[in-house]
C-alpha cells in the first residue's frame, strides 16, 4: 500500500489497470496457447502456411508471425484494431524473434 501510494503521489498521467474482462481474455489466451502446444498447427493448403487460433486471433506462423483473422469481440482488448497482416512484435514485453 505504501509503495503504491508513494508512486501515486508522483502520478504522471500513466496508470495501468486490467478490467475483469481483460483478465478473462488473458486466461483465454493462456489456455488456447497451452492447447495449441499439444497439437500441430492448422495448415492452409493453398499457401502452405500454418496457423493457430489463440484467444480469438488467428496467428500465421510466418516470420514474423502475422494476424490472419480476428474475431470482432477481441478488438476491445487492444488500443488500436488488429487487422490481417499485422505482425506480432512482443509477448509479455519481450521481442518475438
Amino acid at each position: 500500500r505504501d509503495d503504491i501510494l508513494g508512486r501515486l503521489s508522483h502520478y504522471d498521467g500513466s496508470l495501468g489497470f486490467v478490467a475483469n474482462k481483460g483478465l478473462r481474455f488473458q486466461a483465454t489466451v493462456r489456455a488456447a496457447a497451452a492447447e495449441a502446444l499439444l497439437r500441430p498447427p492448422q495448415l492452409d493448403p493453398g499457401s502452405g502456411i500454418t496457423s493457430d487460433w489463440i484467444g480469438g486471433i488467428q496467428i500465421a506462423w510466418t516470420d514474423p508471425p502475422a494476424v490472419r483473422a480476428v474475431q470482432p469481440e477481441v478488438q476491445e482488448f487492444f488500443g488500436s484494431p488488429l487487422s490481417p497482416g499485422d505482425t506480432l512484435e512482443t509477448v509479455g514485453g519481450q521481442a518475438v524473434a
